[in-house]
């Protein structure tokens, strides 16, 4: 998790516990909480390294499934563990998000579909994953054999999910309802992220002399 995700969740408790009468004032209150807005660019998979993801192996095979769904689906980490048999009907997904409490419904790709494997009992995990340490440390292993030079987390999946469904002409409401947002305030940031490799794409270009 990046710094400015840690000092917001800080901020917030700090927050309930000045309104608990912990504190007589917020200490936090005035410290702008700033992040880097070419962060999320920067941390976007693009589908050729997920195909080296794909291609290259991974030490636990339950974890290449679920990051590769996650890149498919949008799903937070929290939402892959609790993911169940009963939440998939017909090729679509719907789940109370533990973060939000707000449901979301991911219509299924072909490719989330063949990760998932077998189906079974409708009360079995969809996939068995370690601690998240392990899952970090193997993420981060799987990167080197895939020579992608990236910090990959399942927060990067989301991005990934995100960014490149713009990429290829999603609409933005298609996105923020995939997502599980009710609003496209949240999307935004995606926008900009997908002008941003845009740009770097035609600066990849070769200069003519002429």
């Amino acid at each position: 998790m990046p710094p400015h995700d840690y000092f917001s969740k800080f901020k917030k408790l700090v927050k309930a516990a000045t309104r608990d009468k912990l504190f007589t004032s917020n200490p936090a209150a005035e410290i702008v909480n700033k992040t880097d807005k070419q962060r999320i660019a920067k941390d976007v998979l693009s589908t050729d390294e997920l195909q080296a993801l794909a291609g290259a192996y991974c030490g636990n095979q339950h974890v290449k499934r679920a990051f590769l769904f996650a890149c498919n689906t949008g799903l937070r980490f929290c939402d892959i563990v609790e993911l169940k048999w009963r939440n998939i009907k017909s090729g679509t997904l719907s789940i109370d998000q533990q973060k939000t409490d707000r449901k979301v419904t991911i219509n299924l790709n072909s490719t989330a579909i063949r990760l998932m494997g077998d189906s079974q009992g409708p009360d079995d995990s969809v996939f068995s994953l370690p601690s998240h340490n392990a899952v970090l440390k193997c993420l981060a292993n799987w990167g080197k054999r895939a020579k992608i030079e990236k910090h990959i987390t399942f927060h990067v999946a989301r991005h990934s999910f995100a960014t490149n469904l713009l990429i290829y002409e999603t609409d933005i409401r298609s996105v923020a309802s995939l997502l599980g947002h009710s609003g496209l305030n949240h999307v935004t940031k995606y926008v900009r992220a997908v002008e941003e490799v845009k740009q770097r794409a035609v600066d990849r270009l070769p200069e003519l002399n002429f």
